[in-house]
């Protein structure tokens, strides 16, 4: 949980961008490359929920 009080918004990773592109767009596809697991883009900005 987090909380930020007396602002309006907080942006994590691509945050209000986000809410103009669709799902399929922004999603951090998950690739296997060379033996190991990386991303394609890093829109979450690290944080991931799951």
């Amino acid at each position: 949980m987090m909380s930020v009080n007396a602002f309006k918004g907080v942006e994590i990773g691509a945050g209000f961008a986000s809410g103009a592109v669709f799902g399929s767009e922004l999603h951090d596809e998950i690739l296997y490359e060379d033996g190991q697991i990386t991303r394609s883009s890093n829109n979450a900005g690290g944080i991931e929920g799951g």
